[in-house]
């Protein structure tokens, strides 16, 4: 080991040695002196859960109120020492820091390029003079794997459209740079830009336009032909490109029933989707559920929900190729959906989807004393994350633990009063709902009780 590198750990012993609890007693002494005559603070009911991509710069917010002279400081479950008093940061990981607003109601914890090792429950107290936290709120951080999308690009779209109907094509393309790519439009070899559109419109009287999406977290780009009243002109073959080697085809049919006694019906058929698709409560993110149909006459698709039609929900849009978008998933959206194929020739055709919200589990237990004496009190506090929403149950040495005399549970809270030497032993928190029970080093805590006698 460097000289170096010895003098940068006695220096950060030294701080969290001597320059730490001295900084607590005097966060305590003000706080205690700051607590007469003032309300207690009020957290604002900021997001209990956040979740990160790696790399990111994390936020974990802390709004509280009535602050006044007390002093207010972050730290992480898992971990004894605290991360930041004040604005002041003791941990050696210069990625942490603490943003103060001007109102100095917002306390909110940085973490620059978030790690994998850095998701897990922190917290934001503010000290009560009496040796621990008195207020405080939990925030459980998640770090998620940025997931590398391949390119590709593909055309979605109906093979056959009848004469007259409007002709939707979709390209989309995932995985490249939205910056220096774009999409274009081709059909039978001629691009299809501000002039053919143009021509198209001026010659044929018909409009025909083409709109761009995009998804930055996603890296996906989509561009989108329509032809509002299609003609047998417009059969052909459609390319689309992101580039010379990433290219997509479909070749389109526009059919004349009045032009031949032949029976042009093809039966409706839906492409395969999910039956169950699960996602997280509160996603941000753009939820699209799929269900593209084909057949002649083209059928049109509806989702509706225990017979109501999604679409009237302002959150809900079903586009023209089948695929319900709903905007940030609620709790109420949970259930079954019903899309509807029909074209009012061939029999309907239908597919149920069933859409989830879960959230993995995680339990916590505060840290406490491992040492009691006989005769006194213990307090055990564990915290409950997941969804559904998850119950807490007690266990002692595996087996489980009810309230009697001296036992008082209520959900996460156990208080054992008139401690005795038959108390020593392992108190687990254990954390369940409907969907499941997780036993893991994430979802179960323990804490290691051991007893001495009184002249010990």
């Amino acid at each position: 080991m460097t000289r170096r590198k010895r003098d940068r750990i006695r220096r950060w012993t030294h701080v969290f040695n001597t320059v730490v609890p001295g900084i607590f007693f005097y966060a305590a002494i003000t706080s205690a002196l700051s607590d007469n005559g003032f309300p207690d603070p009020i957290f604002d009911n900021d997001p209990s859960n956040v979740t990160f991509n790696i790399g990111e710069t994390a936020t974990l917010p802390c709004h509280v109120m009535n602050l006044q002279a007390r002093y207010l400081y972050w730290m992480r479950m898992s971990e004894p020492n605290p991360i930041t008093v004040g604005t002041y940061v003791y941990s050696p990981d210069t990625r942490f820091s603490v943003t103060k607003d001007h109102t100095s109601t917002h306390w909110d914890l940085r973490i620059r390029n978030v790690k994998l090792e850095d998701a897990g429950v922190y917290f934001c107290a503010v000290s009560s003079g009496e040796g621990r936290e008195k207020h405080r709120r939990l925030i459980k951080l998640n770090v998620k794997e940025v997931t590398t999308v391949p390119p590709g690009i593909s055309i979605n779209g109906s093979e056959f459209v009848n004469k007259g109907d409007p002709l939707v094509l979709e390209c989309q393309a995932s995985g490249f740079n939205q910056v220096s790519n774009y999409l274009e439009w081709y059909k039978d070899g001629k691009i299809i830009d501000n002039s053919y559109i143009w021509k198209h419109h001026r010659l044929r009287g018909r409009a025909m336009n083409i709109t761009d999406h995009h998804n930055i977290e996603t890296k996906t780009i989509r561009r989108v032909l329509f032809i509002a009243r299609s003609t047998m002109e417009d059969s052909g073959t459609y390319m689309c490109r992101i580039s010379p080697l990433d290219i997509a085809k479909k070749t389109v049919h526009v059919l004349d029933e009045g032009s031949s006694s032949i029976d042009k019906r093809v039966p409706i058929t839906i492409f395969p989707t999910p039956a169950k698709i699960v996602v997280q409560p509160g996603m941000n993110a753009f939820l699209r559920i799929h269900c593209q149909a084909y057949g002649n006459p083209r059928p049109r698709v509806a989702w509706s929900r225990d017979g109501y039609d999604v679409s009237r929900d302002p959150r809900f849009s079903v586009y023209p190729n089948g695929t319900l978008i709903i905007q940030r998933t609620l709790e109420q959206d949970m259930g079954s959906y019903l899309c509807m194929a029909n074209n009012g020739v061939s029999n309907p055709t239908q597919r149920i989807v069933m859409l989830q919200l879960r959230e993995s589990l995680l339990a916590s237990i505060e840290q406490v004393e491992e040492r009691k004496r006989e005769g006194e009190k213990l307090y055990l506090t564990c915290s409950g994350f997941g969804y559904p929403t998850p119950s807490i149950t007690w266990e002692k040495n595996g087996l489980p633990l009810t309230s009697d005399q001296r036992i008082k549970i209520q959900g996460g809270s156990l208080r054992v009063i008139n401690l005795a030497l038959e108390d020593t032993g392992t108190y687990s928190c254990i954390v369940m709902n409907d969907e499941e029970k997780v036993e893991d080093s994430d979802s179960i805590r323990s804490a290691v009780i051991y007893l001495c006698g009184l002249g010990q």
